[in-house]
């Protein structure tokens, strides 16, 4: 049996529309577009309807078959995009130069190998669509189409029946709010096997809902009624169950149905979906994701631009179009080393796209030194740079304390997962504990990443010896158990009760310290191949321990994670029922508490993030 012509598009170019001047992209049958706000996802899909329009409005009868004519729209007829004035479909606005017209330029490629191009033009208020002389002999239309489908906006309390015209304007217009019940209603009638595969897919996802079929009767009628009913279906059999107008039904239960309804209405090789995971909670998100793949399947071509992390996660990485940071581009990404990548490092697909964007990452030993120093980077840097990170911040983990060497064998893994034409060369900012080392230690491990063997590394190793020391501020405390809301009678609390638990807390890991003191002693000893007595350690670690127990100098050396935190935790807990959490602690510690060189690093971490 032969099988039909590929129709679906392999690429899309365009010149002069909106924020491109210049893109050229080759497409898969599910390509996903992610990247900021305002960075071009909505407009590629905006192009690629356009060229839909362009290739229908073009056509015309010819011997049986179709050929391509110019021709020429007012601003009312030209359907394809909404738009306040006819110069904002033009990169940088500019349609006109010296009195000639500057067109939009649009080409695309089927799966098949048509090629085709059109180009719009603007003068005296009018659009005129001109098809390339050079393209290929036009398919049927009914086996090529693009299907735009346009953010959730809500659904209208009644509908009207529409007519076909009405409809592709209000289509054109972003109006699918108004037209659900129209696309239900010629759903049933027109493509009944459609209708029950639509009512399937809706039975997926919502098993104890039926959409029932729309009721309309054009003698009598003005508004199209659509009802469903909402019951467990082991228990319809027992009574008849009352059905609900559609539009009382929740706003997921309606965003399925405007997407699929949409979808199974088109007759289209290629739908196009704008953001369709928004206002999803993330297992529906992450639904809607399988769904669309086994439309894809079912040989479909979807192009979906998503924020959705659920949706960007379940994704294959080589169906990701990255926006992020310049001219969008397929993040290619190689199948036979992604997965021990990924496994390494927990890479996920939002992480990889950053990666590819900006090729900097932050190296730290674990997901709870990550979390703290997003609390900390939150607290200190300003509002907008905090806002700029948080769309390129991504962490590794090392999993343990990191090395030199380690930190490298984890980049080279990484820069191995791509694949494409261009290099990547990806540095990491490395955050270390200081773990009981001594200045010497430290001093010694500066120079070594200072060699040529780490270029591609910046180290900071914290002055105290564990990240979760910087939570150590009596102010701190105290303002945590005030913003958490469940310290009982906090306000009869003395100050002094607090202070005298927190400092019993940090009194009690003066042994603690000796000892973690004594093994870095004699870890020091073993790595510089030093024959030192155990009474001479001893001694060390004591005389050390004499020179930083004094005042707020041994809150830095305390095992704060261990120990101090959850004894401080517990002795607040059962002698005055109060509580406070660690990121309160942070948020709450003053100035004057909080360590320079944490200051210090969280700014150095912003520079080379955003290549300062």
């Amino acid at each position: 049996m032969t099988r039909p012509p590929d129709h679906r598009l392999a690429r899309i170019a365009l010149r002069n529309f909106k924020r491109f001047e210049e893109l050229d992209l080759e497409l898969a049958n599910f390509s996903l577009l992610v990247g900021p706000n305002n960075s071009g996802k909505s407009t590629l899909l905006q192009a690629c309807s356009l060229l839909d329009f362009c290739y229908r409005a073009s056509l015309q009868r010819q011997n049986g078959g179709y050929e391509f004519a110019n021709r020429t729209f007012g601003v009312d007829e030209f359907a394809a995009i909404p738009t306040a004035a006819p110069q904002d479909l033009w990169h940088e606005r500019r349609a006109m130069s010296d009195k000639t017209a500057i067109p939009i330029r649009l080409e695309a490629e089927l799966r098949s190998g048509e090629k085709y191009a059109f180009e719009v033009s603007t003068t005296y208020n009018r659009f005129s669509v001109k098809a390339d002389p050079e393209n290929a002999a036009p398919v049927d239309p009914k086996t090529f189409g693009v299907a735009f489908i346009p953010g959730f906006t809500g659904f209208w309390p009644r509908e009207e029946r529409r007519t076909p015209a009405v409809l592709r304007s209000m289509k054109a217009e972003g109006q699918h709010g108004g037209i659900v019940r129209n696309l239900l209603l010629d759903l049933m009638v027109q493509t009944p096997e459609r209708w029950e595969s639509f009512k399937r897919v809706l039975g997926e996802i919502f098993p104890d809902i039926e959409v029932l079929g729309p009721e309309f009767d054009e003698q009598v009628d003005r508004y199209i009624r659509s009802t469903y009913h909402e019951e467990a279906k082991s228990a319809r059999g027992r009574r008849k169950p009352p059905a609900f107008d559609l539009f009382s039904a929740g706003s997921g239960f309606h965003q399925f149905v405007q997407i699929f309804a949409s979808i199974y209405s088109e007759n289209a090789t290629t739908v196009l979906l704008d953001e369709p995971d928004a206002h999803l909670f993330s297992k529906l998100q992450a639904r809607l994701h399988d769904l669309l793949q086994k439309l894809v399947g079912d040989g479909l071509q979807v192009i979906a631009a998503s924020h959705s992390p659920e949706l960007i996660a379940a994704a294959d990485p080589r169906s990701i179009v990255s926006f992020a940071n310049g001219t969008p581009r397929r993040l290619e990404v190689r199948a036979d080393v992604a997965g021990t990548a990924r496994t390494l490092e927990a890479l996920e697909n939002v992480a990889l796209l950053l990666v590819d964007a900006y090729e900097r990452v932050v190296v730290v030993e674990d997901r709870s030194d990550e979390e703290q120093l997003r609390w900390w980077m939150e607290k200190l840097l300003p509002a907008d740079d905090w806002r700029r990170l948080q769309t390129r911040l991504v962490f590794l983990h090392a999993r343990q304390r990191p090395t030199g060497d380690r930190v490298n064998t984890m980049l080279d893994a990484i820069e191995r997962t791509f694949s494409g034409k261009r290099t990547l060369h990806i540095q990491a900012f490395v955050v270390a504990d200081r773990d009981y080392r001594s200045d010497e230690e430290i001093e010694r491990e500066k120079k070594q990443h200072a060699g040529t063997a780490f270029t591609r590394q910046r180290w900071r190793v914290w002055e105290r010896t564990e990240i979760e020391n910087y939570l150590l501020s009596r102010e701190g405390v105290r303002g945590a158990l005030g913003a958490a809301g469940s310290a009982g009678e906090l306000f009869d609390i003395p100050r002094s009760a607090i202070d005298a638990l927190f400092d019993a807390a940090v009194e009690g890991g003066r042994d603690r310290v000796r000892e973690r003191l004594l093994d870095a002693v004699q870890r020091e000893a073993r790595e510089q191949k030093k024959g030192v007595e155990a009474s001479t350690m001893l001694r060390a670690a004591e005389k050390q321990l004499a020179t930083i127990w004094t005042g707020t100098e041994r809150l830095g050396w305390v095992d704060a994670k261990e120990q101090v935190l959850p004894t401080l935790r517990r002795e607040l807990k059962e002698r005055h029922g109060a509580s406070f959490s660690d990121r309160d602690v942070c948020r709450c510690t003053p100035e004057q508490d909080v360590g320079g060189d944490m200051r210090a690093a969280v700014e150095a971490i912003a520079k080379f993030l955003l290549g300062r």
